[in-house]
């Protein structure tokens, strides 16, 4: 999976959004690092969330997070927690926000 495909994924996913429990009102910044970096804000409001090309608007938590890490959580090859205590993944910013992330990934 691509980057490409992984932000198509999560935008498909993400119209028919209705988790068991609501995400919180957040938004959370990914600054994806490696060959092709990109910025991507994913938002949430009453229960629904979408994800975007970062356009500068201030987050509640950042993420920094490499490319092929964040395809691995995403695709369910790597848990997030393992990635965070290794320090694959770095969060800055209210930690208990990012969860919320995992309610979008395809799997």
């Amino acid at each position: 999976m691509t980057l490409d495909e992984l932000f198509e994924k999560v935008n498909e996913k993400a119209r028919d959004f209705t988790p068991a429990e609501p995400a919180p009102d957040a938004k959370i910044l990914l600054n994806i690092e490696g060959p092709d970096p990109r910025q991507w804000l994913a938002s949430f409001e009453g229960g629904k969330g979408a994800l975007a090309v970062y356009a500068g608007e201030g987050p509640d938590a950042t993420v920094t997070v490499a490319s092929d890490t964040l395809i691995a959580i995403a695709t369910g090859k790597l848990k997030a927690a393992m990635a965070f205590l290794t320090g694959k993944v770095k969060i800055d910013g209210d930690t208990d926000l990012v969860g919320a992330l995992g309610k979008l990934w395809p799997k």
